[in-house]
């Protein structure tokens, strides 16, 4: 995704923001934690069942 926005420096019909760079970071960011705490959780409901 930031290679896109710095790609964007070079599309006439595109304009570069670092604010947008900022925002995909933050988005990765957390769509890692939301990941990480999901598969957490089902490791620890599986480890209940035993």
């Amino acid at each position: 995704m930031i290679l896109y926005e710095i790609c964007q420096l070079w599309m006439p019909q595109r304009t570069f923001d670092l604010k947008d760079i900022v925002a995909s970071v933050l988005g990765g960011l957390f769509s890692y934690l939301v990941f990480r705490l999901v598969n957490s959780s089902k490791r620890i409901a599986g480890a209940d069942q035993h």
